[in-house]
């Protein structure tokens, strides 16, 4: 890597309906303790839900002074993916408004680089007609019950057809028309509802009861260029399977990761990465906030 270089801390999240969604209700505050403590340049908001004020409201009260939350759904639609960080924003991107893509799934910003240089930072969120992880529990418990399944692994990889479609239009037509006048980095964040090619080449772990899908969305990432961060960071998935979502009530019997961060390895060099799944000590025990982990990645990037 040649090139001014900047050291950066992207956070992605899942608030779990602006931060209501758990049993426990309203833990925004909360959330944003953690936000503050884990202090990333940026971070890609998920289920939003008009949670953005509020963030950053927490954050300036905590001392945090520097951050600015953007929302990125065009007015008059739902509050799903927004933005905060304490970088200088060059430009809100280009809302998409495409066949299957629009500011509910996928939007941007270009920022400075405390180094110089900039980065193009897109939050988003793949849509999807059944689970799959839902679908995957469902077919492990059929499997340890000696039933017969329901889906086999064709017919599993065959849910993820509207996310393949997200990022297939995302990919062609929305990411070239936000930079179509700018040479920049690109790290694409948020909510895949999807699991990873990747993590079927750890093998077969017992847990997964040879249930292995051949899953497109990450291929068609990798082959456009865009390495996962997690999985950079942990190469070895039977080891670390890096699960972002857990359901509250219980019972899951698989890491579901479906919650990524995905870099041009070209530009960016991933340092760390980790999710983060515990509470903070100072409010006391209890369930974790959302129903995903917090993904966070350390990375340095190549203006």
């Amino acid at each position: 890597m040649t090139g001014p270089r900047s050291d950066l801390r992207l956070m992605v999240w899942n608030l779990c309906r602006g931060g209501t969604g758990s049993p426990a209700g309203d833990v925004l505050d909360q959330m944003t303790d953690l936000i503050g403590d884990v202090a990333p340049d940026v971070l890609c908001c998920v289920e939003t839900e008009g949670a953005t004020d509020r963030i950053v409201a927490g954050l300036h009260a905590a001392g945090h002074a520097d951050y600015r939350g953007h929302r990125l759904a065009v007015d008059g639609t739902d509050d799903n993916l927004a933005i905060v960080t304490r970088l200088p924003v060059l430009e809100l991107l280009p809302a998409p408004a495409g066949r299957t893509v629009d500011s509910y799934n996928f939007g941007g910003l270009r920022l400075r680089l405390p180094g110089g240089g900039e980065v193009a930072v897109f939050d988003t969120w793949l849509r999807f007609d059944v689970a799959i992880a839902d679908a995957l529990e469902a077919t492990v418990a059929e499997l340890v019950d000696g039933a017969e399944r329901t889906r086999n692994d064709e017919q599993l990889a065959l849910l993820e057809l509207p996310q393949l479609a997200n990022i297939e239009e995302i990919l062609t037509e929305h990411l070239p028309t936000a930079l179509a006048d700018s040479d920049v980095p690109v790290l694409l964040a948020g909510g895949f509802n999807t699991e990873s090619h990747l993590d079927l080449a750890a093998g077969d772990p017992a847990y997964r009861r040879h249930v292995r899908p051949q899953w497109q969305v990450t291929a068609r990432l990798a082959k456009a260029g865009f390495a996962d961060a997690y999985r950079l960071a942990h190469p070895d998935a039977a080891a670390e399977p890096g699960g972002t979502f857990d359901r509250a009530d219980g019972g899951q019997r698989l890491p579901h990761r479906i919650d990524y961060v995905f870099v041009d390895e070209r530009r960016v060099r991933v340092r760390a990465a980790r999710t983060v799944w515990q509470r903070l000590d100072r409010h006391g025990p209890g369930s974790f906030y959302s129903d995903h982990a917090a993904l966070v990645v350390d990375a340095s990037i190549v203006a």
